[in-house]
C-alpha cells in the first residue's frame, strides 16, 4: 500500500478555537501547505484546564479555519478518571503558582500520566505520518503533565523515525512576560516547570530578544531562534478608501477614523481610547472623529457593558462603533480567497489611525501594531513593557503614550495634545506610515518568515536519514 502523505501537525497550548496563537500557527503552516504537506491542528482542549473544553471533541471549529487545515483530537478518553481538568488545575495552583514541593506520590502520578499521554501522541504522529511538528506556547506551564509527555513523545518518535530537527517549538509567552505582576506562574526560577530540553529534534523559537535572553538564562539552552510575528504585506497601501465598510457601520466618508482592533477584555484598556476620543473632540471640535472597536462582546460581557456605559458617561457614544468579531488581518491571505464579510484588514484599510493603548504588563508581542504597519496605517500605542524590544528598537515610529510598571493610568494632556496635532497634520502621518511600511517589508513580511522556515528546513533535512517509509514506534494507552 502507498505510504500516507506526510503532514505537519500543530499543537496549541491555548485551548481555544481561534486566537492570536492559532493565527500565528496558520502563517507557518501555510508555508508547508504550499509545499504539499497535509496540515493538522490540535487545539489543546485536553491541555489547558481553565477554558472549560477538557475532553471536548472538535467539530464546528473547522469552520473558523482555512479549508486546508484539518483538526485532530488525541485519544485520551481512557485517562479521564486520572487525567482531568480538576487534577491539572490543582497541579498548576499548588506546584506552579504557589511553588510548593511536589510530593513523591503526586510526582509518580505525573510521570505515569505523562508516559501514557506520550504513547497516545506517538500513535497519532504515526497515524498522520508527521514530518514536522509545530508546538505553540509549550513552555508556559499551563499543564506540566502534558508538557512532559510532549517532550517524551518528540524524542521517541524522532529516534524511531530517524528524523533531524523536525519540531518548531514556538514560545509566544514565557513566565517573565505573561502578566508577571499577577504571578500566575510562580516565581523565578520556576522549580517545577519543565525546562526546554537540549534535543536533536527541536528548534526553539521566540519572537524577540528579551524572551531569548530569559530562556537562555533560565533553561541554559542555546538552540533558540528569534522570529517575529509576520504579516501579509504584498498588498499595496490603500490609497483610496473602500467606503463600503464605513457606510456599513454608519461612519461618514470624511470622518477621521481611529481603529482599535483587539479583544474586548480589561487588559486591553479600551477605556483609554474612549477617554482619548472625548478629549480629542474637545480639542478639535471642527473634526468629525470616530472610534471603531473590534472584539466579541460575549467574551467578557461585564467589560463590554462597562465600556458602553463609560462612552455614554463621556457623551461620545454616537462617535463609537463596537463592530463585533472579525476574521483576522491575514485571513484572506491564508484562505486564498476574499472573505465574504469584512476582516480586520478592511477595518484598518478604512482607518486613519490605529490605536493600541494596552496595559503595561499584559502583551507578549503586540500584533495590532504590526497589522497597522502592514496595512500602511499610522499607529499610536502605550509604551507597554515589550514595545521597544518588539518595535521601537527596530526603528518603527508611532505616537507613544508613556507608561511604566508604576504609571499605567489614563492618557495625560501632553499625549492628547500630540495626537491632536498629528490629526491636524495628515501629511506627516502618511509619511510616517509609509516609512513603517517599507521597514516592515524587510522585517515583518511573510517573505521574511518564509525565508526563516526555508533555512530551518535546510538544516533539518541535512540531519535526517534518507527513508522511504517511516519506522513506526507502536504504543497503546
Amino acid at each position: 500500500m502507498p505510504e500516507t502523505k506526510q503532514s505537519v501537525l500543530g499543537i496549541s497550548f491555548d485551548g481555544v478555537a481561534m486566537s492570536g496563537l492559532i493565527a500565528e500557527f496558520l502563517k507557518v503552516a501555510h508555508f508547508f501547505h504550499a509545499e504539499g504537506y497535509e496540515t493538522y491542528l490540535n487545539l489543546g482542549y485536553d491541555i489547558k484546564a481553565d477554558k472549560g473544553n477538557f475532553f471536548r471533541k472538535t467539530a464546528n471549529e473547522k469552520n473558523l479555519l482555512p479549508a486546508w487545515v484539518e483538526l485532530c483530537d488525541f485519544e485520551l478518553d481512557v485517562l479521564k478518571g486520572r487525567y482531568n481538568e480538576e487534577f491539572v488545575s490543582s497541579i498548576l495552583d499548588a506546584y506552579v503558582t504557589r511553588d510548593l514541593d511536589i510530593p513523591i506520590d503526586v510526582n509518580a502520578q505525573i510521570e505515569e500520566l505523562s508516559d501514557a499521554i506520550a504513547d497516545a501522541l506517538v500513535n497519532k504522529f504515526n497515524e498522520l505520518n508527521v514530518a514536522y511538528l509545530i508546538v505553540e506556547n509549550g513552555t508556559l506551564p499551563e499543564n506540566i503533565i502534558f508538557t512532559s509527555a510532549l517532550y517524551k513523545a518528540i524524542e521517541r518518535y524522532g529516534v524511531a523515525s530517524k528524523l533531524g530537527k523536525y519540531v518548531f517549538w514556538r514560545d509566544h509567552d514565557l513566565m517573565q512576560t505573561s502578566e508577571p505582576l499577577g504571578a500566575k506562574y510562580g516565581a523565578f526560577p520556576y522549580k517545577n516547570v519543565p525546562k526546554p530540553k537540549r534535543s536533536n529534534f527541536i528548534q526553539y523559537i521566540v519572537q524577540h530578544d528579551f524572551n531569548r535572553r530569559h530562556l537562555v538564562s533560565w533553561a541554559n539552552v542555546s538552540n533558540i531562534s528569534v522570529i517575529p510575528n509576520c504579516f501579509s504585506m504584498e498588498r499595496k497601501m490603500p490609497t483610496l478608501k473602500n467606503s463600503s465598510s464605513r457606510s456599513a457601520f454608519g461612519i461618514p466618508e470624511n470622518a477621521f477614523l481611529i481603529a482599535h482592533c483587539t479583544r474586548i477584555i480589561p487588559q486591553k484598556r479600551i477605556d483609554r481610547e474612549l477617554y482619548l476620543l472625548s478629549e480629542l473632540m474637545k480639542r478639535l471640535p471642527q473634526k468629525d472623529i470616530y472610534l471603531f472597536v473590534t472584539g466579541d462582546p460575549a467574551e467578557n460581557p461585564a467589560e463590554s457593558e462597562k465600556l458602553i456605559a463609560y462612552a455614554n458617561q463621556l457623551g461620545i457614544s454616537k462617535q463609537v462603533v463596537f463592530g463585533g468579531c472579525f476574521p483576522t488581518f491575514d485571513s484572506d491571505f491564508l484562505n486564498g480567497t476574499k472573505s465574504e464579510g469584512f476582516t480586520v484588514w478592511d477595518i484598518l484599510a478604512n482607518a486613519d489611525l490605529s490605536s493600541f493603548l494596552t496595559s503595561y504588563d499584559y502583551e507578549s508581542y503586540g500584533n495590532p501594531i504590526g497589522e497597522a504597519i502592514a496595512a500602511g496605517v499610522p499607529y499610536l500605542t502605550s509604551t507597554y513593557s515589550l514595545y521597544d524590544d518588539v518595535y521601537g528598537r527596530s526603528g518603527f515610529q508611532g505616537i507613544l503614550m508613556k507608561t511604566s510598571k508604576d504609571h499605567d493610568g489614563m492618557p495625560e494632556p501632553e499625549f492628547v495634545n500630540e495626537v491632536a496635532e498629528a490629526i491636524a497634520n495628515p501629511r506627516q502621518l502618511k509619511q510616517i506610515a509609509e516609512k513603517n511600511f517599507e521597514l516592515g517589508k524587510q522585517l515583518l513580511s511573510m517573505e521574511f518568515l518564509n525565508g526563516k522556515i526555508r533555512a530551518f528546513l535546510k538544516t533539518s533535512r541535512s540531519n535526517r536519514s534518507k527513508k522511504t517509509v517511516v519506522q513506526r514506534y507502536s504504543a497503546s494507552v
